[in-house]
């Protein structure tokens, strides 16, 4: 038995991501939202830092238990995690500040992981494409039956790259 492989035209891509920017810009200035970090993220990023960099400086300056020492080290993964997760993250994307040397400084935190921002960027890229072509057609598949999809931010009842 063979199979059908779905294929959709890629003549609206232009106007597919037209109509994703002007919905996400939209979005923000309806809801009076600011593109780049606010109060919350610059606490979340005082919390990460010190999740990561406290427990190391306790690590190497302290005599302590092997057990206490288990539990820093596990402490310092996840404010390793954290950092990478949302401050590197949304500082390498543009988003953390609307200062381009603050983006720039803390999206090279990504070095204190042991990470290289050029790298980074690159493989990032490369991921999202990925994960675009895999989406998409699910995107449009949905608004094709009638359906929501989280990627179209609104009802598919106005369908992609349409209005």
């Amino acid at each position: 038995m063979g199979h059908t492989t779905i294929k959709f035209p890629r003549a609206d891509k232009a106007q597919f991501f037209k109509t994703l920017n002007r919905r996400v810009n939209e979005y923000f200035k309806e809801n009076n939202l600011s593109k780049s970090g606010n109060w919350h993220l610059h606490l979340k990023t005082i919390i990460m830092f010190g999740l990561y960099l406290g427990p190391y400086v306790l690590l190497w300056t302290l005599p302590m238990s092997g057990w206490l020492q288990l539990f820093l080290s596990i402490l310092m993964g996840v404010g390793m995690a954290g950092v990478g997760m949302n401050v590197m993250h949304d500082a390498n994307h543009g988003a953390y500040s609307n200062v381009s040397w603050i983006n720039k400084l803390l999206g090279s935190s990504i070095y204190i992981l042991a990470g290289n921002v050029y790298n980074w960027q690159v493989q990032h890229k490369l991921w999202l494409k990925a994960m675009w072509a895999i989406t998409r057609p699910l995107c449009k598949l949905a608004c094709a039956m009638g359906s929501s999809c989280s990627l179209c931010l609104k009802s598919c009842s106005s369908r992609l790259g349409s209005g």
